[in-house]
């Protein structure tokens, strides 16, 4: 069941289903943003995706999902994407697009992501927006 989860919350992701991907998670679940801080809830996690998704569009290519104990779970993907509205603290956007490698590691416990934490490059991200 917990890989369903998973398999779900990133199908939801590349469809861009915010709604399905946060209906997936506890409703404290942690959510650790690459280079942003901790922030907890499911409406704190809705609002990130929302305004990311207004930003960026984008899907996660080449995806392995690798399994590991005590509901634990580690996912490498590549985003393909483009920068359409700009993100506070970041250059312009001008419709740049993008590739980049990344991981998302996540716990499930309950039948429910309990947390959430994403790393990629952003030094890379920033050097394919220049």
């Amino acid at each position: 069941m917990s890989r369903a989860i998973v398999d779900a919350y990133f199908a939801a992701f590349n469809q861009r289903r915010w709604d399905a991907m946060v209906a997936l998670c506890a409703d404290d679940v942690v959510h650790d943003r690459n280079e942003a801080g901790r922030e907890f809830g499911a409406a704190n996690l809705r609002a990130y995706l929302e305004l990311t998704g207004l930003c960026y569009e984008e899907r996660l290519e080449a995806l392995a999902i690798m399994a590991g104990p005590d509901g634990r779970f580690a996912a490498e993907w590549i985003a393909v994407g483009r920068y359409v509205a700009d993100d506070a603290g970041l250059l312009p956007a001008r419709g740049q697009h993008y590739r980049l490698a990344g991981g998302t590691f996540l716990v499930i416990a309950a039948d429910r992501i309990t947390r959430i934490t994403t790393y990629y490059n952003l030094q890379a991200f920033l050097d394919q927006m220049a």
